[in-house]
């Protein structure tokens, strides 16, 4: 069986995937997201590092439909690269989320201010890394918010999630291989976004008792996928998911917890190898 790994950039966790293939034997080819059909042919498994949402999800369900083996495969790109659908899923397990409205229009975001009360969250339903992740504290920046995004194209974004403000006191990212935690960091800023792309840094971080307890039942459902687990925990402990990426950058993780993820996700595909 060969391996194709489908990617969009070359970053520096694809190459040490890729170095994680080599150091183990195992037949690969590096296969762009542009000629990803490549990649569907014979007997193969694929394992998808496409960062964009749609194109990861559309290529992912043409491998299903070729009843070709993929990692993280379509239901798991669909669900989890979505906030809505993420929260759903939550939900629907037993898991309460952060109280969040979906948000078609300004009106909307002002009868929801309502409800929440300032400060607020905005942020896009699909997206990663920190980005269009808004604070608003007040009528005046929630209008100024929505002129500029009114004024950008793209049907993303004018679907917005509107959420309740939470002081964190600790933004966890837990790594998670085919059901099971391989490594968990804390992840610091003075800012209020904790993410590594918005100046965050991370440290090493044992999961306390409460946080493993809060998370293990999750796991069953997490087998034959690989995530990046967002976990946060309020200023009078609460604890909450915040979110669930299905193609995750682990760098700082794996430098902060001293593990090698990208063996973990290695050693997970070589389970998988059939003749």
């Amino acid at each position: 069986m060969k391996i194709f790994v489908v990617i969009e950039l070359l970053r520096y966790e694809e190459r040490l995937i890729i170095q994680e293939l080599k150091n183990n034997n195992l037949n690969h080819e590096v296969v762009l997201a542009d000629c990803f059909e490549r990649a569907a042919a014979g007997n193969s498994l694929c394992l998808m590092r496409v960062p964009s949402y749609y194109k990861g999800c559309y290529i992912s369900e043409y491998y299903r439909s070729k009843d070709i083996k993929v990692i993280n495969n379509y239901d798991v790109l669909h669900t989890f690269g979505d906030k809505f659908k993420t929260d759903i899923f939550l939900n629907k397990k037993g898991y309460r989320t952060i109280e969040s409205y979906l948000c078609f229009n300004k009106k909307m975001a002002h009868d929801y201010a309502k409800i929440l009360l300032f400060p607020l969250i905005i942020k896009p339903l699909i997206g990663g890394f920190g980005k269009l992740v808004h604070i608003v504290r007040d009528k005046i920046e929630l209008e100024q918010l929505f002129e500029m995004y009114e004024s950008s194209g793209g049907i993303n974004k004018r679907v917005y999630y509107i959420q309740k403000y939470v002081e964190i006191l600790k933004d966890l990212r837990i790594i998670v291989v085919n059901g099971k935690i391989v490594a968990s960091v804390e992840r610091k800023n003075s800012l209020f976004k904790k993410n590594i792309h918005q100046g965050g840094n991370s440290i090493p971080y044992d999961l306390s008792d409460d946080v493993r307890n809060y998370i293990s039942p999750l796991l069953q459902y997490f087998t034959d996928m690989h995530l990046g687990i967002d976990l946060l925990v309020s200023r009078s402990n609460d604890i909450y998911i915040c979110d669930i990426n299905p193609t995750f950058l682990f760098k700082d993780s794996m430098e902060a917890s001293g593990v090698n993820i990208a063996d973990h996700i290695v050693q997970h595909v070589k389970s998988l190898i059939t003749i």
